[in-house]
C-alpha cells in the first residue's frame, strides 16, 4: 500500500485532512449501512462490557475480565486443581472444598484479568509496528464528506497515542503480575499447596493460563480482524484521496457519492440475505431489518412454548404439533419472502449504478477519434467500488465464522 504522510491534528471535524493512518476503532460507516461492528476494546468509553461485565477503562485501556468466572461451576475450578495435585502428595487440605475452589476461582480472575492487558499490549505493538513499516496511522473526513461518500468519519490513533497507550499498558501489566504473584505467594501454599510441590504448581499455572487463554480466543480472533480492517480501512482512505486528487467536476463529485451510496446499499443488503440463509438452517436467532426481526422473533417465540405451559397447556398435543409445523412453514416463507426482497433492491440499484456509469462511456454514435479520453475520476470511483466488496466480503467472513452461527450448524450452509 502506498503511504501517506500528513500532520497530526486533534482537531478535523469540519475539514476533510487527513493523516498517517492506523485504527483500533471500527466505526460503522455508511459503506456498511446497519452492519454493527464489534466494538472497539480500546476505546475511551467510560464502561466497556464483555459478556455482561462491566470493565474500567483508562484511556485507551481496559481493566477487568474477559469472562464471567463467577457464573462458572465450582466443578470447573476444582477439576483443575485435580488435573495436577492428589490428595496424597503435599497438599495441605486445611480448607473445606468449597474454600479451596473459591481459592482458585479468585486466582482465575487475576490471570485474566493479567492476560487480558497482554492481549491488549500485543495488539498495540501490532499498530505500532504497521505505522512504522507502513506508515499508517490515523485518517479523517469530515463529517460531511463521510455521510455523502458513504466512508468512515475517521479511523485509527496517532503515533502519540499508540506509543502512549503501550508505556501505560506496560505498567498495568506488571501490576497485574505482581498481582498474581502476591496472591500466590500469602494464599495458595496455605490453601492447598506447599513449598515443595513447586512442579506440581507450575504444572497448575500452566493449565490455570491455558484455561484463561481459550476463553479469550474469540477476543484474539476479534483483535486480528481488527488489524486486518485497519488496513482495509485505510486502503478505502487512500482511494478516496486519489478520487480527490483528479479534480472531479461537480457532476462527477455527485456521481460518486450516488455510486458508492447505492453500492453500499447493495452491500448492506447482501449481508442481511448471508444472515437470512443462515437462519434457514440454524435455530439461532439472527437479526435484519428490524421489522422482519419483530416477526421472526414473535413466531420462533411461539415455536419455542412448551406443551406444559399455561399459555397453551389447554391445547391437544396433536394441534399443538400440527400448530407448531405451520409455525415453522410460516417462519421459512417469511425468510424466503426477506431474501426475495433484498435480491429486488439490489437488482434495483444495480440499475441506479449503471445508469450513472453510462454519463461517462463512451458514445457508440460518436467517431472514435471524437470520443472524450477515459476519464481518471471514473477509474477512481470504479476503484473504489472494488475495494468495497473486498472490504464487505472480509467483515461478513468473519461475522459468519464468529457471530452468525457458534455452532457447526454454519458449515451446513
Amino acid at each position: 500500500m502506498d503511504s501517506i504522510e500528513t500532520t497530526e491534528s486533534d482537531d478535523q471535524s469540519s475539514t476533510d485532512n487527513y493523516q498517517e493512518m492506523g485504527q483500533d476503532n471500527l466505526q460503522t460507516s455508511n459503506l456498511a449501512t446497519r452492519d454493527e461492528m464489534c466494538a472497539d476494546p480500546s476505546e475511551p468509553n467510560n464502561e466497556h462490557s464483555e459478556s455482561g461485565l462491566s470493565a474500567k477503562v483508562k484511556g485507551n485501556i481496559i481493566l477487568g475480565n474477559t469472562h464471567d468466572y463467577d457464573s462458572e461451576p465450582d466443578t470447573v475450578f476444582a477439576e483443575l486443581l485435580d488435573n495436577c495435585y492428589s490428595r496424597e502428595t503435599n497438599i495441605s487440605w486445611h480448607l473445606t472444598i468449597e474454600e479451596n475452589v473459591e481459592c482458585i476461582r479468585r486466582y482465575t480472575k487475576l490471570m485474566d484479568k493479567l492476560a487480558y492487558l497482554q492481549l491488549q499490549h500485543d495488539q498495540w505493538q501490532h499498530y505500532h509496528r504497521i505505522g512504522v513499516t507502513k506508515h499508517i496511522w490515523t485518517g479523517q473526513v469530515s463529517k460531511q464528506s463521510a455521510d455523502k461518500f458513504a466512508i468512515n468519519e475517521r479511523f485509527g490513533h496517532s503515533k502519540h497515542v499508540v506509543e502512549q497507550t503501550l508505556n501505560k499498558l506496560k505498567k498495568h501489566i506488571a501490576k497485574a503480575k505482581q498481582a498474581c504473584e502476591q496472591f500466590g505467594e500469602e494464599h495458595l501454599p496455605k490453601e492447598g499447596f506447599t513449598k515443595d510441590s513447586g512442579t506440581q504448581y507450575t504444572e497448575f499455572h500452566d493449565n490455570v493460563e491455558e484455561f484463561v487463554l481459550e476463553h479469550q480466543q474469540l477476543l484474539t480472533d476479534e483483535f486480528q480482524f481488527k488489524r486486518d480492517m485497519l488496513l482495509l480501512d485505510a486502503k478505502e482512505h487512500e482511494l478516496f484521496q486519489n478520487f480527490l486528487k483528479t479534480n472531479p467536476t461537480e457532476e462527477e463529485m455527485n456521481s460518486a457519492a450516488k455510486i458508492w451510496s447505492l453500492t453500499s446499499l447493495q452491500l448492506s443488503y447482501a449481508k442481511d440475505n448471508a444472515k437470512l440463509q443462515c437462519c434457514l438452517v440454524s435455530s439461532k436467532f439472527i437479526p435484519t431489518f428490524d421489522l422482519l426481526d419483530s416477526t421472526l422473533k414473535d413466531i420462533e417465540d411461539y415455536m419455542n412454548f412448551d406443551p406444559q405451559d399455561d399459555a397453551v397447556n389447554c391445547m391437544d398435543s396433536e394441534i399443538f404439533s400440527q400448530e407448531k409445523d405451520r409455525m415453522k412453514q410460516l417462519r421459512k416463507q417469511t425468510i424466503f419472502n426477506g431474501i426475495k426482497e433484498n435480491h429486488k433492491s439490489i437488482n434495483e440499484h444495480a440499475k441506479e449504478i449503471e445508469t450513472e456509469r453510462k454519463k461517462y462511456l463512451p458514445k457508440p454514435y460518436i467517431p472514435f477519434f471524437q470520443q472524450p479520453p477515459v476519464d481518471s475520476a471514473l477509474k477512481a470511483i470504479e476503484d473504489r467500488c472494488k475495494h468495497m466488496i473486498k472490504r464487505a466480503d472480509f467483515i461478513m467472513s468473519y461475522h459468519q465464522a464468529h457471530s452468525f452461527a457458534t455452532t457447526s450448524e454454519f458449515n451446513k450452509i
